[in-house]
C-alpha cells in the first residue's frame, strides 16, 4: 500500500519530534477565540492538550510522569478536563493518567476497552471511578464540545496488541480536521482505512503513530520517500 493511498491529502506530518508547548492555533478572525492543539513535552511518550474556543478542555494520553503532565496542564491554566483518552494501555502513554484524574476529575473518559493488567492501569481505572468519571466506549463516535468534534476511530479488538488496538482521535473544527493516531501500527490504519475510508479526507495536521517508529506510518514513509 502506497502512502497517498494510506493517508491522502495529509498537508502536513508532525513526525516524532514533540516539542514544549507548541500549540497549533485556528481562529476564523484576528480577534476571534482560537482552537489550541498543545504537543505536550513529555520525553519518551505521547501527550495532547486541546482547548476548544469557548474553554472545553481534552487531553489524550499523558506520557510517563504524574507529576510533571500536572505541572504541565497546571501551567496552561487547566482547571478540569471534560474528556481524557488514554489511546491505549502502554505506560509512557498513561503513566501519568491516574495524578492526572485525581488533579483534574475528568467528566468523561475512554479507553481502548483491551484488559491491561498492570498496576498503573489498574489504578486508573479505580481513580476515573474515585472521581465520578463517566467511562466511554471508544466506539465510532463523534463528541461534540462547543463548535469542536472529538471523532474516534475505534480499536479493531481482533488482536491481542495495544499499539495496535490504540484509539485513533480525530479533531474537527469547521473545515479543518487534526488526526492522532497513538501507537497505531500498518495492521490497524489498514483497518481504519478500508473500514471508514472517509476519515481520512482532508486531514491538514497528522501527528505520526508511535513516535514515527518503524512499526508505526512514519517508518513506512520514510522508506518509500
Amino acid at each position: 500500500m502506497s502512502s497517498k493511498r494510506r493517508f491522502p491529502r495529509i498537508l502536513s506530518l508532525l513526525a516524532a519530534i514533540v516539542i514544549a508547548f507548541l500549540g497549533y492555533q485556528l481562529a476564523t478572525s484576528k480577534d476571534a477565540p482560537s482552537l489550541q492543539i498543545t504537543f505536550l513535552d513529555v520525553g519518551q511518550g505521547d501527550a495532547t492538550f486541546i482547548r476548544s474556543p469557548d474553554g472545553r478542555t481534552v487531553l489524550i494520553d499523558s506520557g510517563k510522569s504524574g507529576s510533571h503532565i500536572v505541572s504541565l496542564l497546571n501551567d496552561l491554566g487547566v482547571v478540569q478536563l471534560d474528556l481524557m483518552i488514554a489511546s491505549h494501555a502502554d505506560f509512557d502513554h498513561i503513566g501519568g493518567q491516574p495524578d492526572v484524574a485525581l488533579a483534574f476529575k475528568p467528566k468523561a473518559f475512554i479507553d481502548n476497552g483491551l484488559e491491561h493488567d498492570t498496576q498503573t492501569y489498574q489504578e486508573l481505572l479505580t481513580n476515573i471511578k474515585s472521581v465520578g468519571s463517566v467511562v466511554l466506549e471508544a466506539s465510532r463516535r463523534s463528541i461534540a464540545l462547543g463548535d469542536v468534534y472529538i471523532e474516534l476511530l475505534p480499536p479493531p479488538l481482533l488482536w491481542d496488541d495495544q499499539n495496535g488496538n490504540s484509539v485513533g482521535v480525530i479533531v474537527r473544527y469547521g473545515a479543518f480536521a487534526a488526526l492522532i493516531s497513538g501507537d497505531a501500527t500498518d495492521r490497524e490504519q489498514d483497518y481504519w482505512i478500508e473500514n471508514y475510508p472517509d476519515a481520512f479526507a482532508n486531514i491538514d495536521v497528522y501527528r505520526s503513530a508511535h513516535h514515527g517508529a518503524g512499526t508505526g506510518d512514519m517508518g513506512m514513509l520514510l522508506g518509500v520517500i
